[in-house]
This record gives C-alpha cells, structure tokens and sequence, in this order.
C-alpha cells in the first residue's frame, strides 16, 4: 500500500491517490555520510535536455550607483560543468542570480532554450532551472522529506495535495543522493553539506 517503507516525513502529508501506482515498498536505505556528491548523481546523457542551453548576452547589472557586472556574455551548453572564479564582491552571486530569473539585467539578455527568461511563466521556470546556495535557511524546523516535496510544487496544482506518485519521485530523489536516512531528520539538525544535498534532491 501507498506508505508502506516511507518515512514519516513523507507518509504523514496526506497523499492523494494518483493515476499512477502508489510509492514502492521498498525499505530504508541506510549509508554511511559522505562528503562528496554520491556517484549516483553524476552528470549523464539525457535526451530530454539536447538543445537547452543558457545564454547571457552583454549583460550589465547595477547595485545603486555601482556597477557590478558590464558587458558580461556567457552560454552554457546542457551537460556542462563550469566553475566561476573571482574575489569577494567580484559579481559572482550577482551573476548566478541573473542566469537564475531572481535578478533582470539593467542592460542585456538573458536566455533559455533561446528565450528570455522574463517570457517563462515563474511555475514554469522552476521546473528548468534550480539554484543551490551557500546555506539553507529555514524559519520552520520542516524535516527532509518534507523540504525534498516542497520541491515538486511547480508541478502541482494550486492547492492540490501530494500523491502517492509524488512520494515515490521524492523517496527516489532522497535515495539518489543516498540521505534517505536523513528523511525524518529536521533541517536544523543537518550539517552545511547534507543540506545541499537535500535541495539537490
């Protein structure tokens, strides 16, 4: 049944039969921390993803009367990984901020799939493009597994509740990252690292 082998944290919200089979039955899978991120996660070939890509084009931002970021132009093909140097206050944050939708450049473009991302409705920027900061702040002490469904509220129904479709894809994100151990824990209580790897499950 719908529940069975599923943590606490994802069985008590009250799912919803969906068109689909219910959560699996499988049981807990306890792993030892790691530090690095689980192999399990490693970048592979997806068709889904061939044509995507996400372009700055002579972007310019400006914070009150400084200029932060001029004339900057970036494209970033599906797959790629790319790291971004620089010295403290250089523009970094500010940049990721633009290529994520949360900041529009005073002067420039910014573009997915070969669209400004200004066009996309917000629920549908959300299923697209995801950041993981620094440090996760949470005002509620919510555990894992409720943190892991908040993130499939883009592709939901206003209002609607978790199916039992929708906890089997969060039991099988926490067991990618291999943290399904960690599913009943609260946010508070988790180190820097694990809760990254809650938002990239």
């Amino acid at each position: 049944p719908p529940g069975r082998g599923v943590s606490r944290a994802l069985r008590h919200r009250g799912a919803q039969p969906a068109g689909r089979p219910g959560a699996s039955g499988g049981s807990h899978h306890r792993v030892g921390r790691r530090a690095t991120l689980p192999g399990a996660a490693a970048a592979q070939f997806r068709p889904e993803l061939h044509g995507m890509s996400l372009q700055l084009r002579n972007v310019a931002l400006r914070l009150g009367e400084q200029t932060v970021l001029r004339d900057v132009s970036l494209e970033l093909a599906p797959g790629e990984v790319v790291g971004l140097l620089g010295r403290n206050g250089a523009g970094k944050t500010s940049l990721l901020r633009l290529a994520s939708g949360t900041w529009l450049p005073d002067a420039g473009d910014v573009l997915f799939e070969g669209r400004a991302l200004s066009d996309f409705p917000r629920s549908l920027l959300a299923q697209k493009i995801a950041v993981v900061p620094q440090d996760l702040h949470v005002p509620f002490p919510f555990r894992v597994g409720e943190v892991v469904l908040m993130g499939l509220g883009p592709y939901q129904r206003w209002l609607g509740f978790e199916s039992s479709h929708d906890i089997e894809c969060a039991q099988r994100a926490l067991e990618r990252m291999e943290i399904l151990h960690l599913a009943d824990r609260r946010i508070p209580e988790l180190s820097g690292g694990e809760r990254q790897l809650v938002l990239i499950a």
